[in-house]
């Protein structure tokens, strides 16, 4: 009998449909024909807790000296089963009699069949329990990169040696004990040094790390202007064109490739006003190809952007459009946007399919299966490919609201790979200037849209230039103008961004060794360049931050919190930087390639946790910062300099349990309160920020209770012994800006 151990049951059923024979549902698993077809709920099996091994080893009873924690052969026991009810309402899986019935089906198996998803974590949740039962036939790989019928039947004829996947597994398993074992004995030790509930990991903290370093720029920001001129080029017998001037790189004036000298501008401007020059127009083809098919980072941003759907919800949206409905779109945890070139020849059957789903009014035309867009490229395919549609058929109105969405914007990113590129053409404006500099300026005319009639990407600027012919045209300038601008600090993370930049960590890698190594990890892949996390955690990851109080969110954006900020301070680089991931991450390609054992991996491990709990830590109160976890900080309190936090009643000092009472309240019953209740006005938050920065906010529009008449003040700070008093102030009130029409205006 062959056995396939399937990752879920809706894995199973979709075997099942492949092989020959007729299915009979037992408990657990299926037989069919010379088949036994069973399944896994995720991980079956999980690592031992410390607690397991004795209570000597439980949290309270392990303080510093007794750290770490680690044991020779770490071993594992069945998980938890979950909540008594699933979201459906249908009861949790058994996990225990689920790996009872797998062990039944072993002793008879003359053959297993891996059908875990196509990952090393999909190979370990299979092959840790083939060792839990201690199984030692032969075994073979099943693709399950596509679950629709013709794929699964496909991959059954070409079933895969498992050899290298089992290399894989013995990686991720020993990745999974250092994980555990670092998370385990570094949280423990933290929580244990400051009386806190702390937590620290090889990717969260390097995440964390990440949102700490953006928020320190945003808000340590100083903007600085800079300048821009712009002048009019008119063209003998073509019109006039406004043309910016773009200075040579050796240029003494440029300050970070910006002009911040305005007078400078304001000279060169009025030297070549009025002069004649030479000007030259080219015109030149250029193509704009379809973007390509969804990575499921790609896929997330894109909903998270368009749609307002979370990264997380993304995710578990494409899982049940791949494993629900038959199967309707292929992998959806792949960090690849490539396909292979030979499934272009699937083109016709999952265009028909996508078409009779969608329905007839889901147009694309020019619609053309022969079209082999940039998207088909073997070189730029790894073990998974971009996330397509499959040619699957089925009843698209059983779908939920959001499932539609995000099954529509699949189906949408893969069709128009069978569409016309857009067509353009690129008109340029070039004046000369000296020592290298030059006026110029850039039309782009759309000539044929292509895929861009169903798919709207950003537009090209587009003006009168483009009209005018190619050639050498007399030209003088006039009427310059400068434009000010001033730079801006980098934009809050979202988790989209935050996630795209977890893909991406090696750019903000100092260190040359670790980051060649990141780098060189996902040299595969086209997605990722030097990367934390995968594909499948890096969601869960980012709420696990929040619930730990370590970030929380300011509408959209994540930031990070007083605690996960002074927490991420005190953290030696060796645990909170990228560049762990990137010693492991070697480690474990050399156990992959038989160089290396588990064992190099954990004594890595636990000479690092003995260099950091070596360290000595500074004593500051994080235990009163754990307090106010998930709250954004307001601001620094000018009494003890620590976060201000938003209450129920008020904006008070993180430190309160030190004995700080510096406290701002919301709403009063004299004085300044009284002013803002009758002008029906309330204290904000943006009011408490400028207050503590800048000890005074001006507030327009206030009411005279006595005259009806409004006016302008400004509330004032005053930070005494007996608490913080607000007053009104009319000192150097300035005049409201007028809007009005310039001379001339229409």
């Amino acid at each position: 009998m062959d056995l396939v151990i399937a990752e879920k049951p809706d894995i199973a059923k979709a075997v099942s449909k492949v092989i020959p024979g007729t299915p009979s549902w037992k408990n657990g698993y299926i037989e069919q024909g010379n088949y036994c077809i069973t399944w896994c709920y995720g991980h079956l099996l999980t690592l031992k807790d410390p607690e397991d091994y004795g209570d000597e080893y439980a949290r309270e009873n392990t303080p510093n000296e007794k750290l770490p924690i680690f044991f020779d052969n770490w071993g594992t026991k069945v998980a938890d089963k979950g909540p008594a009810l699933l979201k459906n309402g249908s009861k949790a899986p058994d996990k225990g009699e689920q790996v009872k019935t797998i062990g039944e089906l072993l002793k008879k198996a003359s053959l297993v069949i891996v059908a875990g998803d196509i990952d090393d974590e999909g190979q370990l949740l299979v092959e840790e329990l083939l060792e839990w039962h201690r199984y030692s036939g032969p075994i073979k790989r099943l693709d399950t990169g596509a679950l629709n019928e013709a794929s699964l039947k496909k991959a059954m004829a070409n079933l895969m040696d498992n050899a290298p996947w089992h290399m894989k597994a013995v990686s991720a398993r020993a990745r999974s004990v250092a994980d555990f074992a670092l998370g385990i004995n570094g949280s423990r030790f933290f929580s244990n040094t400051y009386g806190a509930n702390l937590s620290v990991g090889r990717v969260q903290t390097a995440a964390l790390g990440l949102v700490v370093a953006r928020d320190a720029q945003i808000e340590g920001h100083t903007s600085q202007k800079y300048f821009l001129l712009d002048i009019e080029a008119a063209l003998e017998g073509n019109g006039t064109h406004q043309v910016r001037f773009s200075p040579s790189k050796d240029d003494p004036h440029l300050v970070d490739g910006k002009i911040l000298d305005r007078g400078y501008l304001e000279k060169l401007g009025q030297a070549v006003s009025g002069r004649k020059f030479e000007a030259e127009v080219t015109k030149e083809p250029c193509e704009e190809a379809p973007p390509l098919p969804f990575s499921i980072s790609a896929l997330k941003s894109y909903c998270s952007e368009k749609f307002n759907i979370p990264p997380e919800e993304t995710l578990r949206i494409t899982q049940s459009l791949r494993m629900n409905y038959g199967g309707l779109i292929t992998y959806n945890r792949s960090e690849c946007r490539y396909l292979p070139e030979n499934m272009h020849a699937e083109a016709p059957g999952i265009i028909a399919a996508v078409q009779a789903n969608l329905g007839a009014g889901w147009a694309f035309p020019g619609l053309n299966s022969s079209i082999k867009s940039k998207a088909f490229n073997d070189k730029n395919v790894g073990v998974h490919h971009a996330i397509i549609p499959t040619a699957q058929k089925a009843d698209i109105s059983k779908l939920s609201e959001k499932e539609q969405i995000v099954y529509r914007a699949v189906c949408g990113f893969y069709m128009v790979q069978f569409m016309p590129n857009a067509k353009k053409e690129r008109t340029r404006l070039t004046i000369p200037g000296k020592g290298g500099s030059e006026f110029s300026a850039v039309s782009t005319r759309l000539v044929s849209k292509g895929f861009k009639q169903v798919l709207r990407t950003q537009d090209d600027e587009v003006s009168a230039l483009s009209n005018v012919p190619a050639g050498k045209y007399p030209c003088v300038l006039s009427n310059p103008s400068i434009q000010e601008k001033e730079t801006k600090p980098p934009k809050r993370y979202t988790d989209s961004s935050l996630e795209e930049d977890m893909k991406n960590v090696a750019k903000y890698v100092t260190d040359p060794e670790a980051k060649r190594l990141l780098l060189l990890k996902d040299k595969e892949s086209r997605e990722e360049h030097g990367s934390i996390g995968t594909a499948a955690t890096r969601s869960a990851i980012i709420q696990t931050l929040k619930k730990r109080g370590f970030l929380c969110n300011e509408g959209k954006n994540v930031i990070s919190t007083p605690l996960g900020r002074e927490f991420y301070k005190i953290l030696p680089d060796e645990i909170r930087k990228p560049d762990l991931t990137a010693k492991w991450w070697a480690i474990q390609q050399e156990i992959q390639d038989g160089n290396a054992k588990p064992e190099d991996l954990y004594q890595e491990v636990l000479a690092a946790f003995h260099r950091v709990a070596s360290i000595q830590y500074p004593k500051i109160q994080l235990s009163n910062l754990a307090g106010a976890a998930g709250r954004k900080s307001i601001g620094t309190c000018p009494r003890c300099g620590k976060p201000i936090v938003e209450g129920k009643k008020g904006y008070g000092c993180s430190g309160y349990r030190e004995g700080c009472t510096f406290t701002i309240w919301k709403e009063g019953q004299h004085g300044v309160y009284k002013v803002l209740a009758a002008s029906k006005k309330k204290l904000t938050e943006a009011m408490v920020k400028k207050l503590l920065s800048e000890g005074k906010v001006l507030v327009r529009g206030l009411m005279s209770e006595r005259t009806g008449k409004t006016y302008d003040a400004y509330i004032t700070m005053e930070n005494t012994e007996k608490g913080v008093l607000l007053n009104l102030s009319f000192d150097n009130i300035p005049a409201k800006k007028t809007t009005g029409k310039k001379k001339g205006g229409k």
